[in-house]
């Protein structure tokens, strides 16, 4: 008697769940595979949280019609209704679908990204900007070679200054000290 009280109860619920009177989460459009996906999409496949804040749990049908089908549900269904209905099979094969369309849709961009004919990356680029910034930069270049090419040659002539003078000191020298000297 209690057994068939359960069963037509859960049979309620997934009546209920067809007319929409119940929380179902259900991708808009599987069909539709190139759609956006993304990660934060994938989560509403699975019933996380029922109308009274609860975690739903997975249960097994005891009906006639799906004997030990699983099926999440809600803790709080002492009025006879599950507020929260989804077939876990359902629920788990959506997601998969969603993770295959994301994988799928990954795939097709690293392809694109490393084709040989990929125009992303130069369309990204542009060119007027990027061949006034190398013009500056020979600029620059050209800049510091002069600088360098100059700081050399005045090293030279100090240096050649400095020796000019050391020989002049010595010469000096040996005049003062060959003439009687200091």
């Amino acid at each position: 008697m209690m057994e068939e009280e359960a069963k037509k109860k859960l049979k309620a619920a997934e009546l209920q769940c067809k007319k929409d009177r119940v929380k179902m989460w259900q991708p808009n459009n599987l069909a539709s595979k190139r759609r956006k996906t993304s990660m934060r999409d994938l989560t509403l496949r699975r019933p996380h949280i029922t109308s009274f804040r609860a975690v739903p749990v997975i249960k097994t049908s005891t009906t006639a019609d799906n004997p030990g089908r699983r099926f999440y549900g809600c803790h709080n269904h002492a009025d006879g209704l599950y507020h929260i209905f989804k077939w876990w099979d359902d629920a788990i094969m959506e997601e998969f679908e969603e993770i295959k369309v994301v994988v799928e849709q990954q795939a097709d961009l690293i392809r694109y990204f490393k084709s040989n004919q990929s125009q992303a990356i130069r369309d990204c680029v542009d060119k007027p900007t990027i061949r006034h910034c190398i013009q500056k930069t020979d600029i620059e270049l050209a800049q510091l070679k002069e600088m360098i090419i100059e700081t050399r040659y005045r090293s030279v002539e100090m240096k050649n200054v400095m020796v000019v003078c050391l020989i002049l000191i010595c010469v000096i020298s040996c005049v003062c000290v060959c003439l009687g000297g200091f």
